[in-house]
């Protein structure tokens, strides 16, 4: 439903600013915009660590709790998510990789790459040759075997001597050894198979922390948007203001809530005379003011009128709201004027 909105301008002690915040959190019922948007950023640490959570939630998304609850906290359950996602992204490319290799050396069987270095080493001069089948027997050595057909349909031949005297037919055309037996690929697909279940086990384990990480993302991100509400506030070495907006009737219960909290009593309406300000901001904790918005207005726009009347004390900065900028060249003349002498 649709209900009429108000502009908020409160001003408090900079020394109160955590606790102005924290009375406004609490209510929960005010939207807060910057005074100062080109100051309103968000601390980049902070949103990377609300990114990070994001993200291992959306990994954990589906996946169901199973084994013993990791003992990590918030951030770090993050992480080690990410990093399992990571590995596994990476471990399924290694396994897609190691196919196409294993597929070229299939004609090479079960050969190990080891026992013909062996036999090198004892002496034996060990080669492959692709032979057309109709002069494979006039290749000759001490051991001849056919190991194989190659796909272009001659045969792989293997030959084994220690004399030298190895006879090659013309036709005959060497194979090189390749670089990897399949033994070899096969062991790493297993190896790599293995450490990726054990991820997918361990991440399930992580699945009993995302009502932790929810939490947490939740504390961030109110964390990054105090951050980005005090970045673009209006604030000096003695004093602080927002601004904001709220439904209408709210406003009461703002009120109710921050005089409960900082023990003094707040200004409202769109008017108010200098000798009344003055007389209120002598002793006054904090300061507030609330103008019904105009009907072309929205949430988040600024307000053309000026509701704490009188001449502000210094030109406002661009970007700063003029009514902002008086209420606080006010409470600093006041202040100032209600301090002791020395």
């Amino acid at each position: 439903m649709i209900v009429p909105m108000q502009k908020i301008y409160l001003a408090a002690r900079q020394t109160d600013r955590d606790r102005t915040l924290d009375a406004l959190r609490r209510v929960g019922i005010v939207h807060l915009v910057p005074v100062d948007p080109a100051l309103a950023v968000p601390d980049e640490a902070t949103t990377r660590q609300v990114n990070a959570i994001r993200t291992a939630l959306q990994v954990l998304s589906g996946v169901e709790p199973r084994g013993a609850k990791p003992d990590f906290a918030p951030g770090e359950a993050a992480r080690e998510v990410l990093d399992i996602q990571r590995r596994t992204a990476e471990g399924r490319n290694h396994l897609a990789s190691l196919y196409n290799p294993l597929v070229q050396i299939a004609i090479w069987d079960d050969l190990k790459l080891e026992s013909v270095e062996e036999l090198r080493q004892a002496g034996i001069d060990v080669r492959f040759y692709a032979v057309p089948a109709d002069v494979a027997r006039e290749l000759q050595a001490e051991c001849v075997a056919e190991v194989a057909e190659t796909p272009d349909r001659k045969l792989m031949m293997a030959v084994a001597d220690r004399s030298g005297e190895i006879c090659v037919p013309d036709d005959a055309e060497p194979i090189p050894l390749p670089s990897r037996d399949a033994a070899t690929i096969r062991s790493e697909a297993k190896d790599t198979d293995e450490a990726l279940h054990r991820d997918i086990e361990r991440l399930h384990t992580f699945a009993h922390l995302t009502s932790e990480m929810e939490a947490e993302e939740l504390r961030l991100e109110q964390q990054v948007e105090e951050t980005v509400v005090v970045r673009g506030a209006v604030a000096d070495g003695d004093l602080f203001a927002v601004q904001g907006w709220l439904p209408e009737q709210n406003y009461d219960p703002l009120e109710e809530q921050l005089s409960r909290r900082f023990g003094r009593w707040l200004l409202r309406g769109c008017h108010i005379d200098s000798v009344c300000w003055d007389r209120a901001t002598a002793s006054l904790s904090y300061a507030s003011c609330c103008t019904t918005a105009a009907t072309d207005q929205r949430p988040g726009t600024s307000e053309r009128g000026c509701p704490l009347r009188g001449p502000a004390a210094r030109t406002p900065k661009p970007g700063y709201h003029r009514s902002m900028h008086t209420a606080l060249a006010r409470l600093r003349a006041s202040r100032r004027r209600a301090r002791p002498p020395g």
